[in-house]
């Protein structure tokens, strides 16, 4: 392969006008033949028929597979309501041994906040794997790998950040909000910058994991694809209750939000478009500020 090209015949100069014969196609022999591969939209669009014919050839959960989808079920509403005290257990010794503060002068800390992500992301992974587990499904496969997890990543994020950049403006332009330059260099900017997204990404991947992972799981084995579409989108309202400010308007914005994030799963046939638009805003507590 060559600049993304198919090459046929490398023998023949690809100035060649061939031998005067012509194969079953019609095309001359000898002749140098370039063809497109398959492209990201059509490896992606295939995944998507993939995943939902599949989806849609399974029947009801029963039996052995009713008994796994009730006990996953029970694991993951155990592991909600088990989270918070464990995220608890294990950040607060480290946070003070590092001496760190979330809010220090009225700011949230970079370092403070990366190592929070760190400790929610291993337990959203451990989440996961109990319900692979229970569920007897293995991790390569849908939704944790799939075709162009970068591309789809770096999509999802490009979105996310333009849907994001339109609502900051919107704010701006209401009146609602004053903008403030902050005194930084370009290069700290730039690095300061770096580091958020980095664990806002890592933030983002960890919330994925647990609402289009692992209840998306569970849900599509007793109610069908569809069905876990919603159950995902009232787990992301519920996974932020008690986040500052919230009410029953931000919350049906994260329901909808939810929901079309695992719509995106279905459709991407992997869980990473989803992760690199949740990327764009993750600087939210999950539950409660975090003292």
């Amino acid at each position: 392969m060559e600049n993304g090209l198919f090459l046929h015949n490398a023998a023949a100069s690809p100035f060649s006008k061939g031998n005067g014969q012509r194969d079953s196609r019609g095309i001359p022999k000898g002749m140098v033949q370039w063809e497109w591969p398959v492209s990201s939209a059509h490896a992606i669009r295939d995944r998507h028929r993939e995943v939902i014919g599949q989806m849609n050839n399974e029947r009801p959960a029963q039996g052995r597979d009713l008994f796994r989808g009730t006990i996953a079920a029970l694991f993951l509403i155990g592991a909600y309501f088990a989270f918070d005290p464990i995220e608890t257990a294990i950040h607060a010794p480290i946070a003070k041994a590092l001496g760190l503060h979330m809010i220090a002068h009225g700011e949230m800390g970079l370092l403070p906040y990366g190592v929070l992500m760190l400790v929610r992301f291993a337990l959203d992974l451990l989440v996961v794997a109990g319900v692979l587990a229970i569920l007897r499904r293995p991790w390569p496969g849908f939704p944790l790998t799939g075709p162009r997890s970068t591309w789809l990543t770096l999509v999802g994020l490009a979105i996310g950040l333009l849907v994001m950049t339109g609502a900051i403006l919107a704010i701006i332009g209401g009146g609602s909000a004053t903008v403030t330059t902050p005194a930084h260099t370009a290069a700290s900017a730039t690095v300061y910058g770096t580091g958020w997204l980095a664990f806002d990404y890592l933030g983002a991947a960890g919330e994925e994991l647990y609402g289009r992972v692992a209840v998306l799981l569970v849900a599509q084995s007793l109610i069908g694809w569809r069905g876990a579409i919603l159950v995902s989108g009232l787990m992301f309202s519920v996974l932020h209750l008690g986040n500052p400010g919230a009410d029953w308007v931000w919350l049906l914005r994260l329901f909808v939000q939810g929901m079309l994030l695992a719509y995106a799963v279905y459709r991407t046939g992997s869980v990473w478009w989803s992760i690199g638009y949740h990327s764009r805003r993750q600087r939210l507590p999950r539950s409660r500020p975090p003292a």
